[in-house]
């Protein structure tokens, strides 16, 4: 039993490691990871619409918002308002067209599983890793980009 378990394991981590190694194809390790931790984001009912906001708004933009603003609760919220404005859960004030709220399976979501608190709390993980305009500081060493964040830890 414990064979044909590793040998599971196995084959899931491979066929992952093949999917990964085509979507770096196409996208830089920067938005493959968040792309990707998005997409997990929305357990098995919202992978879908949390893979498209990953899309819709890319890390790329993400970066340029927070390289822009000083690290702290006003980045996060700038952060939180673009992703929860392009998911439709807030009115978008910019051009960027907003999903619709038909596309999120929200029925039977427990309050904490809502994707408007996954969002929420994915923003505070985003504005740790964010590089960051500001130079040095006792936090600077955090805000490395997603993917040398993510392998630090």
């Amino acid at each position: 039993m414990a064979v044909l378990l590793d040998e599971a394991g196995d084959s899931r981590f491979l066929g992952k490691s093949d999917s990964f190694l085509v979507f770096l194809q196409e996208d830089d390790q920067e938005q493959v990871l968040y792309a990707s931790l998005m997409e997990a984001l929305g357990y098995s009912q919202n992978r879908e619409p949390f893979l498209k906001l990953a899309y819709s708004v890319p890390y790329r933009h993400l970066e340029k918002t927070a390289l822009s603003l000083p690290p702290g609760d006003g980045r996060v919220g700038d952060i939180r308002e673009t992703l929860l404005a392009a998911a439709g859960f807030l009115p978008s004030s910019s051009n960027r067209r907003a999903m619709s709220q038909s596309q999120w399976h929200l029925f039977r979501v427990r309050p904490q599983n809502h994707p408007r608190q996954r969002i929420t709390g994915f923003a505070h993980v985003l504005d740790t890793f964010l590089p960051s305009s500001s130079e040095g500081g006792p936090e600077s060493w955090m805000n490395v980009g997603l993917v040398e964040g993510i392998v630090g830890l």
